[in-house]
């Protein structure tokens, strides 16, 4: 999906109500890098994977990356989200 995949590093952390996620860093063969390459190269390299507009996502990725108010956003009787 992101070209060939030379290195990674993940780590598993979990909230305070035990839910479990993710943080994942790639190094990615030949992609541009920030700082040295051109930014309008950089900004394409990044714009073909990423993108904040929800109505491009498809409906599943949608409903599990919306944050949608539940109890568990709740501690101790204040709203915390």
């Amino acid at each position: 999906m992101f070209g060939e995949v030379q290195d990674y590093f993940f780590v598993i952390k979990f909230q305070s109500r035990g839910v479990a996620y993710g943080h994942g860093l790639l190094w990615v063969k030949n992609a541009p890098q920030y700082n040295i390459s051109p930014n309008e190269q950089v900004n394409i390299f990044v714009n073909k994977y990423l993108t904040t507009n929800k109505i491009v996502l498809e409906n599943e990725l949608q409903t599990t990356q919306i944050h949608k108010h539940k109890q568990t956003c709740r501690k101790k009787v204040q709203p915390i989200c």
